[in-house]
């Protein structure tokens, strides 16, 4: 258990007495971006052995060092044990479900040719782009951390992995430990400051994963689009929660409050506000005080069950949206700036232009108002930034696709919240301003490959229709055809 006061000075010290022994120079990343490039040129990651042993490698990597990347999560952010433990499980498992499944999803897939290119045939291979550059968020250093990571290596690329400053025990062990499992030719680790982003950012790559918020997912963009190279963004936003009169209302609570309070409310999927309808509001609003005081007892006291906030700076911003919300304060939970904490806060009615309604929240607090049904529902999500998640809880299956058919985001659920992102078989995604891409299972092979197109005509039979010189009779011909 690493659940206590001395959680920044823990970080700190770590910092300085060995986190920065480790720290990469910004004028070694131009020669790193070429060490990968110039291995990836030798072509040893294509082959489906390299890849296999890589993924057993992360595999290796978490179950022989699970304690450490435990407690390493409890050291940057106050993670219970058991919420640490069910991350590392459940990427490893995604990882096993890639090896098994890896072979059959690389294999050519066969296309029809068409009449033009007869005889001939058509196949798609998934060719790996090259040196990837894969930057790691400090909510889910493992879970993410591991899960990009996986589709990087499955599908033959290279890798500079930055983990996040603001995450530095995870850092370290990912500095020490993947060295021991990984081809340390194609992955790189490198650790330092949030500045030292900057200088990545100035090298030519292959592609760019990156995972965080959509300001800084445009600065990425716009530095991709300096080499025209490919990206995917997993970013953000405000996630909408609808919660209909029908409906199985002490369970959805217990879901709706799992889902945003997991990791301290610092996940990007996590419901950031609830529109509930208005015969039930009342019910709703006792349902969900009761569920937070079955989960965490006195919200008025510390609990070890809550992820820390990252930062003093996102401490202060998150209580700042709790103090100008304009809303009523239904559950103030306790916080603590010196133990980075704020306890679970339930706020009703909060100004539509206040910052809590305004900007992707990324902590534990539920704001939540009536509205008069699914038209209001639907109305307002449409008005704004496309989610990256939206969740419907209503025991009615045909209001529950009006949401499917009339709004856009990147995922959406019924009945429950957040944990759709550890399907593999699930693409993972957003669309707009919450991100662009996808990946888990063979959506992430999809991602980060090129499907290339590899056509064979046989020169067997020769049309001459298609050459010079032409005439109204090739034209004729070709119409009817065609």
């Amino acid at each position: 258990m690493f659940r206590n006061s001395d959680h920044i000075l823990i970080k700190k010290s770590i910092m300085t007495s060995q986190m920065t022994n480790h720290f990469v120079q910004p004028d070694e990343i131009p020669q790193i971006v070429d060490d990968l490039r110039s291995y990836f040129k030798t072509g040893t990651t294509k082959p489906l052995s390299w890849r296999m042993k890589q993924l057993n490698g992360l595999v290796k990597a978490l179950e022989e060092h699970e304690d450490e990347w435990i407690a390493a999560m409890g050291k940057d952010m106050g993670s219970h044990k058991y919420e640490a433990g069910l991350l590392v499980k459940n990427v490893t498992s995604e990882i096993k479900h890639t090896i098994n499944e890896l072979e059959s999803w690389l294999y050519p897939k066969n296309a029809s040719n068409p009449l033009a290119l007869y005889p001939g045939t058509t196949e798609l291979v998934f060719e790996p782009y090259g040196v990837v550059c894969d930057f790691i968020p400090f909510n889910y250093p493992v879970f993410l951390g591991f899960s990009t990571l996986l589709p990087i290596l499955a599908s033959g690329n290279c890798c500079l992995f930055k983990p996040s400053s603001n995450t530095p025990a995870c850092a370290l062990l990912y500095h020490q430990i993947f060295p021991k499992y990984l081809d340390q030719l194609a992955v790189r680790v490198v650790c330092g400051p949030t500045s030292i982003c900057d200088e990545i950012l100035k090298c030519r790559f292959d592609f760019i994963f990156y995972t965080g918020s959509p300001a800084i997912g445009k600065l990425v963009m716009k530095a991709a689009a300096e080499h025209l190279t490919p990206v995917l963004l997993e970013l953000g936003g405000k996630s909408p929660v609808y919660i209909d009169k029908n409906v199985s209302l002490k369970k959805c609570c217990r879901r709706l409050a799992f889902g945003k309070f997991f990791n301290g409310g610092q996940t990007c999927v996590c419901p950031d506000y609830v529109m509930v309808h208005q015969d039930i509001l009342p019910q709703f609003r006792q349902e969900m005080v009761n569920v937070i005081h079955e989960f965490f007892g006195d919200h008025t006291r510390y609990n070890d069950n809550i992820t820390h906030i990252i930062s003093p700076r996102h401490f202060d911003r998150l209580q700042k949206l709790i103090e100008t919300s304009g809303g009523i304060n239904v559950i103030e939970g306790y916080r603590s700036r010196d133990r980075l904490y704020i306890g679970p806060t339930l706020v009703e009615s909060p100004n539509l232009d206040s910052q809590m309604m305004t900007e992707e929240i990324f902590g534990p607090i539920i704001p939540f108002m009536k509205v008069s049904g699914p038209d209001e529902a639907i109305s307002f999500i449409n008005e704004r930034e496309k989610p990256l998640a939206l969740y419907v809880l209503s025991n009615d299956e045909s209001l529950f696709q009006r949401f499917v058919n009339e709004t856009s985001s990147g995922a959406i659920m019924m009945n429950d919240t957040t944990f759709h992102v550890s399907s593999p078989n699930a693409p993972f995604g957003g669309v707009g301003n919450s991100g662009m891409g996808q990946y888990h299972g063979k959506a992430g092979i999809y991602s980060l490959s090129h499907l290339k197109p590899v056509l064979r005509h046989g020169t067997l039979i020769d049309v001459s229709l298609r050459y010079p010189p032409y005439n109204d009779t090739k034209y004729n011909i070709i119409k009817r055809i065609a």
